[in-house]
């Protein structure tokens, strides 16, 4: 059985469920949950995402019968920024301290 995630978005999980069932899958759907009694594989996922034209989407394996479909964003998005060093993810103003912790 696979689970796919679609990011509390039910018109996409409404569509995947939709192609997974022409498609032959055995799939249901549970709010913004997708799941299948197979099987199904990240490129079949990937198709869907190409041919639905959702653009900015994509699909990541989080477990290993469990994807979830979302669009990606960038921490920069939230007003975030990362340490060059060491990935650290904050704030400016608390990254600039952390900066320094490096003597940058």
């Amino acid at each position: 059985m696979t689970t796919i995630h679609c990011a509390y978005d039910e018109e996409i999980a409404n569509n995947l469920m939709d192609y997974l069932n022409k498609k032959g899958e055995d799939s249901t759907r549970e709010k913004d949950r997708v799941f299948t009694k197979n099987k199904v594989r990240k490129t079949t996922l990937d198709k869907f995402l190409d041919e639905s034209e959702l653009d900015g989407y994509s699909v990541m394996l989080s477990e290993p019968d469990t994807f979830i479909v979302a669009k990606k964003t960038s921490v920069e998005d939230f007003g975030l920024a990362q340490c060059e060093i060491c990935g650290y993810v904050a704030f400016d103003e608390e990254l600039f301290a952390h900066r320094r912790a490096h003597g940058i």
